[in-house]
């Protein structure tokens, strides 16, 4: 797949085609939709208003016709929204690239290595997140300082495999190295906290995410957070001991030619994402 690195390319992606007609175009259905939850949302005395691309955002990750009337699908949209708003206001969430750029950095400072890479597939026009949960040392996090880095990464990273429609309808593919961890790698706590305060409800479908190398510790501790988790999200997950016949660490297929270079260009790319995303905020009209 050429969203992976080698040597030649030293990590060189291709860049998402924006403005292609998947990426700008929404059907009627996700227009009247997206108009529903605008209007709902600016009725609201609790909530600001939002730009028009995060309505569509929030109605194509959280509508769910096989459970909801199109009342209750509102009504869940916007309760994400509301939980969006008051994330962002606990940890000062200023929606802008480079304020997503700092945190990634501070992130990558505290657990380098921690995230691998996001890049865009073009074969499947959604992203791939990948996750090296050995370089996670939750006894790091000893500030509110360091939390916040850990949540306003998160954040950002979202946001940024949110730039392109057809990408959000897609879902995004999350691969999660597991060899070699231990206890010091997991705290129930930390993740409960992690996982309530966004990754419980941040609108996004998951694809497909894929354990790799799955150790009877991290099984263990995988088998305790499911109980977080929703229906849809453990769909999702599959034990896997190769990536694309791959059969060693994932983090050994984008460490390269260093793990300091391959971040600056994580960084790089992380940037095009959020700027596309930000511009569709600005521009985007429903």
């Amino acid at each position: 797949m050429n969203h992976l690195p080698d040597e030649a390319s030293n990590n060189n992606v291709p860049r998402l085609p924006w403005g292609a007609p998947s990426s700008v175009t929404l059907t009627s259905v996700e227009r009247h939709r997206a108009l529903l939850l605008k209007a709902e949302i600016e009725q609201s005395e609790d909530m600001r208003n939002l730009p028009d691309y995060d309505h569509v955002h929030l109605v194509i990750a959280v509508w769910n016709d096989d459970r909801y009337n199109e009342r209750e699908n509102i009504q869940r949209a916007v309760d994400v929204a509301y939980k969006l708003q008051c994330f962002r206001d606990l940890y000062k969430i200023q929606d802008t690239v480079e304020d997503g750029l700092n945190a990634i950095r501070g992130m990558m400072t505290l657990m380098p290595g921690g995230i691998l890479d996001v890049s865009y597939m073009p074969d499947e026009e959604t992203f791939s997140f990948f996750i090296d949960y050995k370089a996670c040392h939750p006894s790091r996090v000893q500030t509110d300082g360091d939390l916040r880095c850990v949540q306003a990464m998160l954040y950002y990273y979202y946001r940024a495999m949110a730039s392109d429609i057809q990408s959000i309808r897609n879902g995004v593919i999350t691969m999660v190295e597991l060899e070699g961890v231990s206890t010091e790698n997991f705290d129930m706590t930390f993740e409960e906290r992690c996982f309530y305060e966004l990754r419980s409800y941040y609108p996004t479908i998951y694809k497909e995410t894929f354990l790799l190398h799955t150790p009877m510790a991290a099984l263990l501790f995988v088998n305790l957070i499911k109980r977080f988790m929703n229906h849809k999200q453990l769909a999702t997950l599959h034990n896997t001991k190769s990536f694309m016949e791959y059969e060693g660490r994932v983090d050994q297929l984008f460490k390269t030619p260093t793990l300091e270079i391959a971040e600056e260009k994580l960084l790089e790319r992380i940037r095009d994402y959020l700027t596309e995303r930000y511009r569709k905020e600005r521009e985007f009209r429903l």
